[in-house]
Parts: C-alpha cells; structure tokens; sequence
C-alpha cells in the first residue's frame, strides 16, 4: 500500500483532532487586524472580506515595555530604547533553580539548557505565561499571558516586543487560554495556501479561536472560533482540557520524538509525521495531525523522548511551549 501523503490545511486550521472548518459550533466573524507593538494602528475588515487577509499595518520594532494592572512583578529600574534595564542584573538561574523562565533544548542536544531569559527586559513577561507558538520563518516565539502579548527573538533569545492582549487578540477576551500552536507559512504553502501566512490556534478549556498571522505586517486576524472540540476529545486517550499546560505542533517529526502504530490508529500506512504534542497531568498526550487527528495512548512525561535528556524541568513546571525547526523545543514556566 502507497503510504498516504500527510496533510494540514492553514486555511482551515485544525484543532488537533478535528478540523474546524467543518466543525458544527464553529462562530465566523468580522474582526481588526493588529500587530504586536502597534496596538494604537486598527483596521476594522468588512462581513465580505477574505478571513484569511489581513491589513497592511506595520509594526513598531520594540514596544515601549509598559505593563498594565494584570501582570506585576516587573523591575522598577529604568530601561534603555531596547527594553533592557540599567539596574542591578536578575539572579541567575544558575545560582537560583527559581529563576529559570525557560528550558531550551535545540536540535540534535543531548541536553536542556535552563536560562532565566533575557529576564533583565521591560518587554519580559512578568505574569503568568499561559501558552506560547512560534512564527518558524522569523525565528520568533510569541507568549502569551492574562494581558500581554510578548514576543522573544529565538535566535539572540532577548524579548522585542510587547503589547497588550486585548489589543492585539481581543477575540480571546478574558478567557483562560491553556495550549497555542502554530502551522508553518512554508507548509501551507506546500498544499496551495497563500504564502506567507501561520495560522495559530488558541485553546481555553472550552472555546477554540483560530487566527491568521501575517509575516509580512507581522499583523493579526481572527478567523473564527468554536466550542465543539471534535468527537477524539471525548476519547480516553484525550488530555483533560482544564489540566493542559503547554503544546506545540511538529510538522517534520525530524527528531522522531512522537512514535506510533499510524495504522492501528487511522487505519493508514507510514509513519507519524505531522502532530501535536500536548502535555498535562504529568502525560504526553500526542495526536496525529495528518491523518485522523486521533490521539495515540498518552505517554509518561519522563518517558517522552526530549524529557528524558538532562537538565529537563520537572513535568509541573512547564506552562508554555513552543518547536521551532531551527531553534529548537522551548518550554516556559507557569504560573
């Protein structure tokens, strides 16, 4: 049998186990296009416009670092015109474990390397981290908490822009997000999407909101959102969705972390390739996204490849996670 070439439409983003387009709750709706760092520039799209545009707006190149009333914490020193403070530098996370706000592990690593990130920055996030995904061309991570919206350059690994939540995703208002993933623009592309757009997916422990981001404006636009999670959800298999703590999407399998019997779970010949990791409860819970969209039997945290390696943080510390190809798997800490 010819193995079945795996597919993710970005057009239509998938909720790990089921595909939202076709999903009976799903709720379209018009929407402002807006970019990290430029929450003062909106432009509000018409019923008849194309869900997947997005307006031209550009984006500033550093935000100023301002926190609203939701996240505290944050340094009382005085920053430069690049978000970094002039004070006293933070603790170490090697002189202290409890500083540590990021675990990195990048490609072919042996081992994890723990860092307090760039924890020095007014455009770092000072409240509880809830979900995070990458932007894979950009080599940019994006996190998300309560209120802000923070977005960290993988490669120099220093935050570079910040703005508020609700300016920049306002569709997910005060809801609880607990997972986010992102499907590479190049991968879209691959099954006659439009170039140069991810789509993002944001999971609260009852709602689904799908958004496209646009490199090119580095802008925002919400395509829809929906309560009805698909039918594998109800699956023993499944995570608990109050209980999930972080995600990320892995479209090549390259590392060959996620292993499975793809024909005993969809019924097709060949490998996992395309899937979602999906960690809480002390598990791994990892779903094919090419396929079914089916969750394979759940795996002990420790007993899942990458957090086996040294220097891994203990299965409740992490709170986000993102996997860039080229940067690596980034896990950081919850609240």
């Amino acid at each position: 049998m010819t193995p079945m070439k795996p597919v993710i439409p970005t057009t239509t983003v998938l909720v790990l186990a089921a595909s939202l387009g076709c999903a009976s709750g799903s709720d379209r709706e018009s929407t402002t296009a807006a970019s990290v760092g430029d929450a003062s520039s909106t432009a509000t799209s018409s019923d008849q416009t194309d869900p997947t545009a997005t307006s031209n707006i550009m984006p500033t190149t550093v935000a100023t670092g301002a926190v609203d009333s939701g996240d505290t914490g944050g340094s009382d020193v005085d920053p430069d015109s690049t978000g970094s403070t002039t004070g006293p530098p933070p603790a170490s996370c090697d002189d202290d474990p409890a500083a540590c706000t990021a675990w990195i592990l990048t490609p072919g690593s042996a081992q994890w390397v723990a860092t307090a990130l760039d924890a020095g920055s007014t455009l770092a996030p000072t409240g509880p981290v809830r979900a995070a995904f990458d932007v894979e061309s950009e080599l940019e991570g994006f996190v998300i908490t309560d209120t802000r919206v923070h977005v960290v350059d993988l490669a120099s690994r220093l935050w570079v822009r910040s703005d508020n939540r609700s300016d920049v995703l306002p569709e997910l208002g005060d809801d609880e997000i607990k997972i986010a993933y992102s499907v590479p623009a190049y991968w879209g592309e691959m099954f006659g999407g439009r170039p140069g757009l991810e789509s993002i997916t944001f999971l609260s422990a009852t709602t689904v909101y799908a958004y496209v981001y646009e490199i090119d404006t580095q802008s925002f636009t919400f395509d829809f959102s929906t309560t009805d999670f698909g039918a594998a959800w109800s699956a023993p298999a499944a995570p608990t969705r109050p209980a999930m703590q972080a995600a990320w999407l892995d479209v090549t399998n390259d590392e060959g972390w996620a292993q499975g019997d793809i024909m005993r779970l969809c019924g097709v010949a060949g490998a996992v390739v395309p899937h979602v990791a999906v960690l809480g409860e002390g598990d791994v819970h990892v779903s094919d996204a090419g396929y079914c969209f089916e969750f394979f039997d759940p795996v002990p945290y420790a007993s899942f490849e990458p957090f086996g390696r040294p220097g891994a943080p203990p299965d409740d510390l992490p709170g986000a996670a993102l996997y860039n190809e080229t940067m690596g798997l980034w896990l950081f800490r919850g609240p």
